[in-house]
């Protein structure tokens, strides 16, 4: 969601780019290391980020839909049924 996020302040000119370093995510989510490339690592192999260089990433557009698909399905298995929003 922080890569969706830093996505859309770009495109709204929130932020100047819409690239994520490991240090913004570390500061701004407050993970440890160890997490934080854990968790980049994993959003990497299902190709939702894409690596820029290391420490920076940013959000593959094409695997958006995927993703959402995704985060609805867990939405409505932890209510037991359809999303309330």
């Amino acid at each position: 969601m922080y890569f969706i996020g830093k996505t859309y302040g770009h495109i709204i000119d929130l932020f100047d780019n819409e690239e994520v370093t490991n240090q913004e995510i570390k500061k701004n989510l407050k993970f440890p290391s160890g997490t934080i490339k854990y968790s980049l690592k994993i959003l990497r192999d299902r190709g939702w980020v894409i690596l820029i260089k290391p420490g920076l990433h940013k959000l593959n557009y094409s695997m958006l839909n995927e993703a959402f698909k995704i985060l609805m399905e867990k939405v409505k298995n932890e209510q037991g049924g359809k999303p309330s929003f």
